[in-house]
């Protein structure tokens, strides 16, 4: 590390089975380095150093296909082919593709797209993607199947 912060105030007392300080990571994103320092009765000093990462970022999500308000035409055999583009910082857990709210598909590495043998009428899309620590974002569109 280039520089220490101090994340919680000096602590006078032992603290055992509970908590040292919490850290609020907002606003914070990547590798960090975590170190403990204690300093015995006999004034001799104890330290340990672990790496964290910390991600607040959410994945970027943008459906490809079909577009916003885009009319299909099938015939009984056809399928749709649902696309998207998918950007995580660090870890990706997971794509979703609902229609109408039913999942239709579930994916953990691109590229991202599912087939869907879709009904005549208005539908709507989310693609909704999770990332390893939790983050979420989602796009949604509505399209037409003729």
């Amino acid at each position: 590390p280039r520089q220490w912060l101090q994340i919680g105030a000096d602590k006078g007392t032992a603290v055992e089975s509970g908590d040292l300080v919490s850290w609020d990571t907002e606003g914070f994103d990547g590798l960090y380095a975590l170190r403990l320092v204690v300093v015995e009765e006999d004034q001799s000093i104890e330290t340990a150093i672990i790496q964290v990462t910390v991600d607040n970022q959410p994945p970027e999500v943008q459906i490809i296909s079909p577009t916003e308000s885009e009319t299909l035409s099938l015939s009984q055999n056809e399928s749709v082919t649902l696309q998207a583009q998918v950007v995580e910082n660090l870890a990706l857990s997971q794509v979703e593709f609902l229609i109408d709210g039913e999942l239709i598909s579930k994916l953990t590495q691109a590229p991202f797209a599912a087939t869907w043998h879709g009904d005549s009428g208005q539908h709507r899309l989310v693609v909704r993607a999770t990332d390893q620590a939790g983050n979420q974002s989602e796009e949604e569109i509505n399209f037409v199947v003729e």
